[in-house]
């Protein structure tokens, strides 16, 4: 789960959002990134991104990090 600060572009406030994003490598050269935001204690399914530039799927991973894998 990672926390960060984000530009609105409808409304241009600043927003905290709380996401958890997860990289995954599919082979060598393909990844997949799974994004859902947290909302209203639920986890909203956003997007999943197909990536061949796996460092693009590591750099995604922006914020504070709250919670780790096994924590």
């Amino acid at each position: 789960m990672w926390l960060r600060f984000e530009w609105h572009k409808g409304t241009g406030k600043v927003e905290m959002r709380t996401r958890a994003i997860k990289a995954i490598q599919m082979d060598k050269q393909r990844g997949l990134l799974l994004v859902a935001q947290a909302r209203a204690e639920m986890l909203e399914a956003w997007t999943f991104i197909p990536e061949r530039n796996l460092a693009y799927l590591n750099d995604q991973r922006a914020g504070k990090l709250l919670c780790a894998r096994g924590a």
